[in-house]
């Protein structure tokens, strides 16, 4: 679509159509108004089937794209479109300079004969603006992020030695594949400011429950509080650390649950 397109003209032409008591239906179809110069065929084009409304599963199923022909009408021709109290969308009469025909019709029908309807209040369009039909995208920046590289193998052999349940409670989430899922946590953080170790004695199998009271220093731990298999020891010193800088209160860890494996 040009940039040096008429839009009063444009506009003009959309008035008199609204206005042209002799003015057709729109009877569907790729039905579209002339406006000047502007394409191929020697027409700008702007939508027909505005001019008597239409519901917006109807202007979906007839033209697609919608907050994008609603952004263009606006843009290209300065043509604004409204959803009236009936549920239709229309160009916007007022943004035209043309009288409400809606509020009209609704001020004869509420007021009675040989009556005064100054105090009836005319109907608002709701304006119907892009950003509403389409939600912008959230703003992307570009960022150099320096993270600590941990052994993720590390952490997952230590999950598959407690065959995924908390080292705490026992519990794990079963999966639909018959697996388990439990959480690696580190008890002595790893990066500033703890610079804890990526070492097996640090890392303990923990339920999402357990990893987050953990985490936010919610529960003090002991070496008697952990459930212990063969090839995975927690290092004291770990436990240490966790007690006198993560910890925060002084809640005792409850005693771990009964293995329902009987071990």
């Amino acid at each position: 679509m040009s940039k040096n397109r008429d839009k009063e003209a444009d506009k003009e032409a959309t008035r008199k159509l609204i206005l042209n008591p002799n003015r057709p239906k729109y009877q569907g179809g790729a039905n579209w108004l002339g406006h000047g110069v502007g394409r191929s065929d020697g027409h700008a084009r702007v939508d027909e089937l505005l001019l008597d409304g239409a519901t917006m599963e109807r202007l979906e199923q007839e033209r697609g794209g919608i907050s994008s022909h609603f952004r263009s009408l606006k843009r290209d021709h300065d043509l604004l479109v409204t959803r009236g109290p009936d549920g239709l969308y229309r160009f916007d009469r007022a943004h035209l300079g043309l009288p409400d025909q809606h509020s009209t019709v609704e001020k004869q029908s509420a007021v009675p004969a040989n009556k005064d309807d100054s105090s009836v209040a005319p109907i608002v369009y709701e304006p119907i603006i892009a950003a509403d039909l389409e939600p912008p995208l959230p703003e992307r920046v570009l960022t150099t992020v320096s993270r600590v590289v941990r052994d993720t193998g590390l952490a997952k052999r230590v999950k598959e030695l407690h065959g995924h349940r908390c080292q705490l409670c026992g519990e794990t989430i079963p999966l639909p594949d018959g697996t388990g899922y439990a959480e690696g946590h580190h008890l002595q953080p790893l990066g500033r400011p703890h610079n804890g170790h990526d070492v097996a004695e640090n890392i303990v199998c923990l339920c999402p429950n357990h990893h987050a009271a953990c985490d936010l220093g919610a529960i003090r731990l002991s070496t008697s509080d952990f459930r212990s298999v063969s090839g995975h020891t927690v290092g004291q010193s770990f436990i240490d650390y966790h007690n006198s800088t993560i910890y925060r209160g002084t809640k005792q860890v409850p005693p771990p649950a009964s293995n329902p494996d009987g071990k």
